[in-house]
């Protein structure tokens, strides 16, 4: 019996990294945040709601909007939180590695993303959806940094950007721990300037690039992961006793800061909140859930089943960008938006058990063995 869990547990833990490079859902002392998996889980849905509302069935946006009573639509903005979650989680490997472990790091970042990108590059491929020509780029995700086009669809710029800005981070730390909060905080202030203070050129909005070679989301990826590492340093110093004082000023903070969120993305648009602000507050929100602070990530740390949901959100985020991109590369194939986003709907979830199951469950790990025998 202790052999079966032990084999279980090291099995959980490679297998529930979602978007990030995390091995498990974990805090900087080691506890699982399970709070994380439900925003995940709401994050990732709105992904979902803005490709399909976008592209495939404006009718569904349109449907949301009313819904809300709102002409608000910034749930493209959740991957300003997957950013800010990722680099929370990164904390622990950068506080670990060193200049000789970098590399082996980096390998391992890779094998964890990349197998499931060249999963779904291959399927485009096989239906005519992709050229071959550009499979070469698959094998570096450049597709965030401005570099190469989109190679799946929807998700592989984010997975490029979180591999460039990770690798990044992992190297400042490890050639000069010293000096490397400064340099990492100095690149936060420079991209939120950028941000506010300069206008994308080629591209659209914040996703173009700056000043002709500064890809969009490689900027948010440096200010929002930076941010995510600050969190969790935080976190790790703020070991404050639990008083009823502490557990009504967290309960408020987590309430307002859900509230904020939930508002700004996809509420009345009258409720305007400032974008960096609206970072800040769930970096926040992450350094009080992590500690169960407060009286909702208390209650929601202590469900652990959202784990048979949320471990599918790597996958799930793959797979709807895959499935976009096939439904508007053949212009829905005349058919409507409303069917077309229930066949993505359906599509998705066989697509989704083989990704995850075959691909990270099976094959992912006997890369990593061969890549990374060094295992920690």
């Amino acid at each position: 019996m202790l052999y079966l869990r032990l084999s279980f547990e090291k099995r959980y833990t490679f297998e529930t990294y979602i978007v990030y490079d995390m091995a498990e859902v974990l805090n900087t002392k080691g506890k699982r945040i399970y709070f994380v998996e439900f925003l995940r889980l709401f994050l990732i849905l709105s992904v979902f709601l803005v490709h399909v509302g976008d592209w495939i069935d404006p009718e569904l946006k349109r449907s949301v909007l009313r819904l809300c009573n709102t002409q608000a639509w910034h749930l493209a903005d959740a991957v300003r939180y997957f950013f800010i979650i990722g680099g929370f989680f990164l904390y622990r490997k950068a506080m670990k590695i060193e200049t000789g472990t970098v590399c082996r790091g980096i390998c391992k970042l890779w094998i964890r993303l990349m197998p499931g990108i060249i999963f779904f590059y291959a399927l485009l491929v096989a239906v005519g959806c992709k050229s071959g020509w550009t499979f070469p780029f698959a094998f570096f995700p450049t597709a965030g940094h401005g570099v190469a086009g989109e190679l799946v669809g929807y998700a592989d710029w984010f997975m490029g950007v979180y591999f460039i800005v990770s690798c990044l981070i992992l190297g400042l730390f490890a050639t000069n721990r010293q000096s490397a909060w400064l340099w990492l905080i100095a690149g936060m202030l420079v991209s939120w300037w950028i941000e506010r203070n300069a206008h994308a050129g080629k591209g659209w909005g914040h996703a173009g690039t700056y000043y002709g070679f500064l890809a969009g989301g490689t900027i948010r990826g440096i200010s929002c992961m930076g941010l995510g590492m600050v969190a969790a340093y935080l976190s790790e110093q703020w070991n404050l006793r639990r008083t009823v004082f502490l557990r009504v000023l967290a309960s408020a903070l987590e309430f307002g800061a859900l509230c904020m969120l939930v508002g700004y993305m996809c509420y009345p648009s009258r409720a305007k909140y400032d974008p960096i602000a609206v970072e800040l507050v769930v970096a926040a929100l992450l350094i009080s859930a992590s500690r169960s602070w407060g009286i909702i990530s208390a209650v929601l740390n202590r469900c652990s089943g959202v784990t048979y949901l949320s471990r599918y959100t790597y996958s799930l985020l793959l797979t709807q960008g895959a499935l976009v991109h096939y439904f508007r590369f053949n212009h829905n194939f005349g058919m409507s938006g409303h069917t077309c986003a229930w066949i993505i709907l359906g599509a998705a979830v066989p697509l989704v058990l083989i990704e995850y199951h075959l691909i990270e469950g099976w094959l992912a790990p006997k890369l990593k063995r061969f890549f990374v025998p060094e295992t920690n």
